[in-house]
Order: C-alpha cells, then structure tokens, then sequence
C-alpha cells in the first residue's frame, strides 16, 4: 500500500511541475482592463530560443473599448510578427510588435530602453472581428502597460496609449488535477484499510 501512495505521490509532482502542454503550446488566461477597456482569453505560448521568453503564437477572447465611440468582437487571432525579435520588430499601419511574453516578468528593451513586465514595448497585437486591430505594450517594470488601437487600417483610432492592468495566469493542466483526484482518492482508500485494521 504504502508503495503505491509513493507512486501516486511521484506522478502528482510530476504532473504539477509539468508545463501545460497543449496542441501548439502553453495555454495561459489574460484579463486587460482600464478606464472604457476590457478583454479576456487564453494565449497560447510557445517556448522560444532565448532563456526567460516565449512567443505568443495564438490567442483567443473577447475586446471592448467604449472610448471614442469604441468597438467589440471576438478576438480572431494574432497579428503575427515577421520576427519574434525585439530588436527588429513588425511595422504595420497601426503601431510595431514582436508579440514575446516575458514570464518572469524580465522583458527586454524594444527601443524604448524600458526592461521588465510581461510584455516588452513592442507589445502584443491582435486582431478583433469587425476590423479592428490592438497592442498592448509594457513600460519596464513600473510603468505598467498601456493599449493602442484603432481599425487595422489605421484611419479610426479609438485608444492611444490608455494605461491598463494586464493579469496572465497559468491555467491548470488536466494531468495535474487528474493527479490531485488520484491521491484524494488515495488518502480515502487508505482511511478504510486503516479502519479495517482497527
């Protein structure tokens, strides 16, 4: 019996310590709020060639800013960057990007000279339904974030430079709470033998 909680034990930690492995990448819930603005979803991140930074290689969600007559829709997908590089980021009609997430919260400087947060100065750009493109962008490690968007033509603009809070959460993975039922039911097992014992 008592080999077999260890076993259960040892697949519990692994399973804890394991990356959320999903198709494509690492899954994580982000929530974007500020004054007229908010969104939420989940974006997928894939590990990249330097230590301490991911690419954000999907996302998903919801976006609204009531500001200056503002928009909503589904967010339909990223804008996707011809580099994951900061030092050389996309240029399109609205802003510039490199779409890397910084875990640690140790982003680098992406021409501003700014480093740490989540996000570098580049940012994160995505594209919501109905036309509408948005960047979300970090300022070093205590200027926060900030959202620019518009139309993806760049002719309406709704949101410059509005300060945000940016929260990513890892989400749990199915093999971690399979886990922790596994040794809950474990312990209850035990409970009984130990009863019947007695």
């Amino acid at each position: 019996m008592q080999k077999s909680i260890w076993i259960i034990f040892a697949v519990l930690f692994a399973a804890l310590g394991a990356p959320k492995a999903q198709a494509g990448g690492i899954d994580d819930a982000f929530t974007i709020s500020g004054t007229g603005i908010t969104g939420s979803g989940t974006i997928t991140l894939m590990t990249s060639g330097s230590p301490g930074v991911d690419e954000i290689t999907d996302i998903t969600g919801n976006f609204t800013t009531t500001n200056n007559g503002g928009f909503s829709g589904s967010i339909t997908g990223l804008n996707s960057p011809s580099s994951y590089d900061p030092t050389n980021p996309t240029v399109d009609n609205l802003t510039f990007y490199d779409n890397l997430f910084y875990p640690s919260a140790s982003a680098l400087s992406c021409g501003d000279g700014a480093t740490g947060g989540l996000l570098d100065y580049c940012g994160l750009d995505f594209l919501v339904a109905g036309g509408y493109e948005v960047n979300v962008f970090g300022l070093g490690a205590s200027g926060g974030y900030q959202v620019l968007d518009g139309t993806t033509s760049a002719s309406t603009i709704y949101d410059s430079l509005v300060p945000v809070t940016l929260v990513v959460t890892p989400e749990p993975s199915s093999a971690a709470l399979f886990s922790i039922g596994l040794l809950a039911m474990a312990f209850a097992g035990r409970k009984r033998i130990v009863e019947r014992l007695q």
